[in-house]
């Protein structure tokens, strides 16, 4: 609506969002939305819920498939070494959640001994059994490792304020950014 507003009452529950199309999968179109809020209810009302879906989307046919919808944010989305499962952070700690087809899937929460602050700086090592992270659990930013499927974290990292990035190709090292003597730097560290 060019210089005009819009207002919607809805009866819940009901998902909104904001989106365009150029109609042309060839075509690019700019869009630019503006001055938007959702509220719910009276002013001074509770903020509606926040949801996040997951969703595939096949590079020949381009046609999106959501393949899990839950409250909340859903964060760095990575697949696993198989291509069979997408590794999720959802409030602050990570889930797998394995690609069935099926619309009741729910994502396996990782074990990760307690340490429940884990950021989006976080990866599958190369040979896909290393899940590398950065938690921020207490006054300590660290970086650990866990099996991808759980397990007691190893921490790698002493010094606070260290930020995972990535692995070696190899899998024998650690990228992270960390700050020491007031600097912040790109370092390595052995896995």
């Amino acid at each position: 609506l060019a210089g005009g507003s819009l207002k919607l009452v809805l009866d819940e529950p009901f998902y909104v969002g904001l989106a365009a199309c150029a109609h042309n999968k060839d075509a690019t179109v700019q869009v630019t939305f503006s001055n938007v809020e959702l509220t719910a209810g009276a002013p001074g009302a509770a903020r509606p819920a926040v949801y996040s879906t997951v969703e595939t989307i096949p590079i020949a046919s381009t046609d999106r498939q959501a393949v899990y919808v839950a409250p909340g944010r859903l964060e760095s989305p990575m697949w696993t070494k198989d291509g069979k499962s997408l590794l999720l952070t959802n409030g602050g700690k990570r889930a797998l959640l394995a690609l069935t087809g099926k619309p009741d899937v729910q994502p396996t929460p990782i074990d990760t001994g307690g340490l429940s602050k884990i950021g989006h700086h976080t990866a599958i090592s190369p040979d896909g059994t290393l899940l590398g992270f950065t938690d921020e659990t207490g006054n300590q930013t660290a970086i650990y490792t866990v099996p991808v499927e759980g397990g007691a974290p190893r921490q790698i990292t002493n010094k606070a304020s260290s930020y995972f990035q990535g692995w070696s190709p190899d899998g024998k090292t650690i990228l992270y950014c960390g700050t020491r003597g007031g600097k912040t730097q790109i370092l390595t560290i052995p896995a």
